[in-house]
């Protein structure tokens, strides 16, 4: 069911009242009774004062909890600590703000490399100071440390370096990060903290508009849905944490604790974890459930700004949250997340629908090359995530997820702090006031809603009849637009988006927008849309595909770009084997992967992919020598799976052809759905019986080509295959379905 914004209001509504932190008295510990307002003020303002000089810290964290009784009861007081963050609670207002600043002053590493035993004694003495709350004492010692850093070294090219960074980065499981490393393009690298660099950040993140400028039919009104119950998330407990603690992944927030220091600490530990876990969930649900004081959630909200690099010298903002914040959001997605499709629907597919992304380049494929539409408008927003209109998305979201809404609004409904941290002298902050962050776990899913509205607008059919229009069939992933149909009617969609769009914060780049048009109407195309700064073109990249005419240059261009990386791969696999292996199996392949299962025909395109995997990667792997004999089907054997005797070395130009197949069979269904509208129904039991039974076809294939490389080994008399196939799992059973 759509639901519309109704008349203007007389005035903007306004988020729900929350409770503000309590100001009752209390104990800190033992050491520091309660009593008075004096001795309550002195603490809270050392916590602050400590936290306003730990986010200018560089890390340098222990990279692991030692075992003992000293880290069980650092792990149980960051529990309590959770626990007082509760609406109501007597320290509410600071206990958030106390965690964050726990790793930076109780961790720090007094020497580049400390012994166990060491860490272990420091970590004693000074839960001492921090039970008898002398944080202005280890503060002291913190900074006396950080001022003793040695300088960063320059970054210098050496392949054995580069190899060993790269290993260690794989094996503990910092799989994104490591794959940057094999980049030989600076899109998408990190950029240092330069003058032009902290302007262009700033120029970022712009101030929401004020209240009389606001267009109050953004803001949808009408009966309003009851918000959620804590009964509702009674799900969310110390076991969904501890599976959230799992699927986190990334770099470490403010504080300088990362997501394997987190998983660490929440699985390692007996009681002291599950105690954790279990404070966790209890803040969780009320963070889902209730509104809480802002000036509590300042620390939670918190995050450390990274400038990546885009093209045309652009810069991309990414906020790394603390991690405990980020483990927490997906613990309260883990619960509502099936809920969350469902209203979001088919309007926007970021919202978590299966195949979504795949799903709407097919479509607009097929709608553009199969069903005779004249051109296809692809349309990207300037700086969106920063400038989506903060309070209409908000509240319309109380309307259209409300068991979403409570959580969505404690995360953004005041401003959050961006630090961009070089060390204690290199340091600036930003405020973010308007839009959402990207890195944020509920990023994506905030945007979709915020653009619900808009979508319903340039959906409404009475405004096309007005002008003898058909309505162009319109799809969206995030910030980027897409619409087919006739020249007209996309002229009139490209100008009443940039209208009705300002007001929601989605503002038009003409300059990154582009018109893929059939040959014959290029000309017309170019006279008719001769007055914008759009790309008019018979062909061009869609969401990491391709779309029309001349896709080989945009082929040849992707796979230069990955033989790059796979030549950077093979010099690592030269010193590091295993870790060039995990690489290859468990994150690169699926890069060449989305290219085949979204754009056609590109088999003939790969063989250079395979020359290489074939005549390099496979020999580096291997230590094998130019002048060794190698076994006829070792090629073959290596592209199936550990199970069948393989190792996962996927052959691209025999995958290809197979997997664009596989995602049009897998995207059938959500791609039949959008031809009717926005409604979505996922079928989840259904979806999981054709997912087995696609599993089951490729394994059945597989164990096909199995069978056939043994059947040639047997009569070619190649004993070293059959001896490797024999000692595959289940390989008996194989061989007798063979014969």
């Amino acid at each position: 069911m759509q639901v519309l914004a109704a008349s203007e209001p007389e005035a903007l509504p306004s988020l729900p009242l929350y409770q503000p932190g309590s100001k009752a008295d209390y104990k800190w510990s033992s050491g520091l009774g309660a009593g008075t307002d004096k001795k309550k003020a002195k603490m809270e303002n050392m916590i602050n004062k400590a936290y306003e000089q730990v986010i200018t810290f560089r890390r340098n964290i222990f990279d692991r909890l030692p075992t003992g009784d000293a880290t069980k009861k650092f792990i149980d007081a960051q529990a309590v600590l959770f626990r007082q963050a509760h609406d109501g609670s007597e320290k509410q207002l600071i206990a958030l703000k106390a965690i964050a600043i726990m790793e930076p002053l109780l961790l720090q590493k007094p020497k580049r490399r400390t012994k166990i035993k060491m860490i272990k004694k420091a970590l004693e003495a000074r839960l001492k100071l921090w039970n008898e709350g002398q944080i202005d004492v280890l503060l002291e010692n913190a900074i006396k440390i950080q001022l003793g850093l040695p300088p960063r070294r320059p970054h210098v090219h050496d392949p054995l370096k580069l190899s060993n960074t790269f290993a260690k980065l794989i094996f503990h499981g910092k799989v994104t990060q490591a794959l940057r490393l094999l980049k030989l393009s600076e899109d998408g690298e990190v950029q240092l903290f330069t003058q032009d660099v902290k302007d262009r950040l700033h120029s970022l993140f712009p101030l929401p508009l004020p209240s009389p400028q606001q267009d109050r039919s953004c803001f949808m009104n009408g009966p309003m849905p009851s918000p959620p119950t804590e009964e509702e998330f009674l799900a969310l407990d110390a076991e969904t944490i501890v599976e959230a603690a799992r699927k986190t992944k990334g770099g470490p927030g403010v504080s300088g604790a990362d997501s394997s220091f987190w998983k660490h600490k929440l699985l390692n530990f007996g009681k002291s974890s599950h105690n954790l876990a279990d404070a966790m969930a209890s803040f969780a649900r009320q963070l889902a459930t209730r509104h809480l004081d802002p000036v509590g959630l300042e620390a939670f909200l918190a995050n450390r700004i990274v400038a990546l690099s885009k093209s045309d010298d652009r810069t991309r903002p990414i906020g790394i949250g603390e991690v405990f914040r980020r483990i927490i959001c997906k613990a309260i997605l883990s619960v509502i997340k099936p809920q969350i499709r469902t209203d979001i629907g088919l309007h926007n597919l970021c919202g978590g629908q299966p195949g979504g992304i795949e799903a709407l380049v097919h479509r607009m494929r097929d709608q553009f090359e199969t069903l005779g539409a004249e051109a296809i408008l692809l349309v990207d927003a300037e700086n969106a995530f920063q400038t989506l209109n903060r309070r209409a998305t908000l509240h319309n979201a109380r309307y259209l997820c409300p068991n979403f809404a409570v959580a969505l609004s404690n995360i953004y409904r005041s401003p959050s702090r961006q630090f961009g941290v070089r060390g204690l002298n290199d340091f600036f902050e930003i405020s973010s006031q308007e839009g959402t962050t990207q890195g944020c776990p509920f990023a994506m899913l905030m945007y979709a809603l915020g653009t619900i509205p808009l979508i319903q607008k340039l959906d409404r059919l009475d405004d096309w009849n007005d002008d003898n229009l058909p309505a162009p069939r319109q799809g969206w992933y995030a910030d980027d637009s897409q619409a087919v149909g006739s020249l007209d009617s996309l002229e009139v969609y490209l100008e009443r988006l940039t209208t009705l769009g300002r007001p929601y914060g989605y503002h038009v780049g003409e300059s990154k927008t582009v018109l893929i048009v059939k040959p014959d109407l290029l000309d017309q195309a170019r006279r008719q849309f001769a007055d914008k700064r759009v790309q008019v073109v018979t062909g061009a990249k869609d969401l990491g595909s391709y779309i029309g005419e001349d896709k080989e240059e945009f082929i040849r261009t992707k796979v230069t770009e990955l033989l790059g990386e796979l030549n950077t791969l093979t010099t690592i696999a030269s010193t590091q084997p295993h870790a060039a292996l995990a690489a290859f199996t468990h994150a690169w392949k699926h890069k060449l992967t989305y290219l085949a299962r979204t754009t056609p025909r590109i088999s003939e395109f790969l063989q250079p992919l395979e020359d290489a995997i074939k005549d390099e990667l496979i020999p580096a792997l291997f230590a094998i020598e130019a002048t060794d004999t190698l076994p006829p089907n070792l090629r073959d054997i290596l592209a199936l799976p550990p199970k069948l005797g393989g190792l996962g070395l996927t052959n691209p130009v025999k995958m290809a052809p197979g997997a664009y197949q596989d995602s049009i069979k897998a995207t059938q269904d959500i791609r039949a759905q959008m031809a009717k509208g926005f409604e979505y129904d996922y079928d989840y039991e259904a979806q999981r019986q054709e997912k087995y039974s696609r599993r089951e076809d490729k394994k059945t294939q597989q164990t096909h080509s199995r069978n056939q490389i043994r059947t040639q080994a047997m009569q070619q008399g190649d004993l070293s295959t059959q001896k490797i196939l024999n000692r595959a799992p289940h390989g008996a059973e194989v061989f007798s379905s063979s014969s």
